[in-house]
């Protein structure tokens, strides 16, 4: 296995055990409605049933009516978290909450039955699947401590009281190797989940970046804009545009060659990186064009445009033979003060303006 490999497999398995709150939100929102189903599938057959205990034990069973009877009501506040799409921590401690009701109410239904012992153990097996099943979309510690959880409250029950009668022995053989088993498997799981997240990562990455540069590119200029944009409006706060062209770009490609033309497409991205603040947006969008959306008046975006091309215009290529190419762009900027579409387009307006009064200056659309 190459290193490559090896720092995949490294971070599969960090994602599983300390995932990052993307993560953790992503997978929680993939299982949710499969969770919704699953859990009010289980309350349905874990409250008829009560058949099961019928057949058993027709006597004992005229007392477990009404703890089967509960299994239903103490599955929605789960099923409530789970519709409402509240946070998953939430979610968890109401998946919880449920289970452990549930489980309690089975420990009360053995103490009512006879020879529960024989007939019940087995049952536990039940609530040992229940992460697989109701809570898959928690990252594996949460389902690792639910599963601890499952496990020891029989025998906490069997030690207070409720559960007196409750064959703890038996419990135990059974319920820790297939607690162990029902936990790899959640591993298993997990890890699956969290090879597909690192691919879809990558290529959401793919797809909103700029190989040359390393900035967005057009799209996630154009994605990055419309929501912006909207937002902008909604909050009524500044939002500006500047549009940054290299001037002479194709002159340097032609006479000097592409690379030392990429070596300057590369250096005013990184000044333009540089430039501003971590919150704006700089990208890639045409060979020789670069957008950043400030939000910031069309005041600090001036200041900014000034800064962009001074530290441009102080910058030098060294190309083949040692010549020192000095580069200049052109800027233009715009305010939203305009729709998003004239907003884009004063901007370009303003850009050609600067071009046409000798290139390496702004002008203001």
């Amino acid at each position: 296995m190459g290193f490559l490999d090896m720092a995949g497999v490294a971070a599969r398995v960090a994602a599983t055990f300390w995932a990052d709150q993307q993560y953790r939100d992503s997978k929680y929102r993939k299982y949710r409605d499969f969770s919704l189903l699953m859990t009010g599938v289980l309350a349905v057959v874990g409250a008829i049933l009560w058949a099961w205990d019928y057949v058993h034990d027709p006597v004992g069973a005229q007392h477990t009516v009404w703890l089967r009877a509960s299994i239903l009501p103490c599955a929605l506040p789960y099923l409530a978290a789970l519709a409402f799409r509240l946070s998953w921590p939430l979610a968890w401690f109401a998946a919880s909450a449920t289970i452990v009701a549930w489980e309690a109410s089975y420990v009360l239904i053995l103490g009512h039955l006879k020879d529960s012992a024989s007939y019940g153990i087995s049952g536990f097996g039940y609530f040992l699947a229940m992460p697989l099943l109701m809570t898959r979309g928690f990252v594996f510690v949460a389902n690792v401590a639910l599963t601890v959880l499952i496990v020891a409250l029989p025998l906490v029950l069997a030690c207070i009281g409720p559960g007196a009668q409750f064959q703890s022995a038996t419990y135990a053989e059974f319920a820790i190797p297939f607690a162990v088993a029902s936990i790899a498997t959640l591993a298993a799981y997990s890890q699956l989940y969290a090879s597909s997240w690192g691919k879809r990562t990558k290529l959401a990455a793919a797809l909103h970046t700029d190989p040359l540069t390393g900035l967005g590119n057009r799209y996630h200029f154009t994605e990055a804009f419309r929501k912006e944009i909207a937002r902008a409006q909604r909050l009524q706060h500044a939002f500006s545009v500047i549009l940054v062209n290299i001037d002479q770009l194709k002159r340097i490609n032609d006479t000097h060659g592409h690379p030392v033309g990429d070596q300057v497409i590369r250096a005013v991205g990184k000044i333009c990186g540089e430039v501003v603040r971590g919150s704006d947006i700089v990208t890639r969008v045409g060979g020789d064009e670069f957008g950043v959306i400030l939000f910031a008046s069309v005041e600090n975006a001036i200041g900014v445009a000034k800064r962009i091309r001074l530290r441009i215009q102080e910058l030098h290529i060294t190309a083949a033979g040692g010549e020192c190419l000095s580069v200049t762009v052109s800027i233009g900027l715009a305010e939203s003060v305009h729709s998003g579409e004239n907003l884009l387009k004063s901007a370009s307006e303003a850009l050609c303006k600067a071009k046409k009064f000798g290139r390496n200056r702004y002008a203001l659309g």
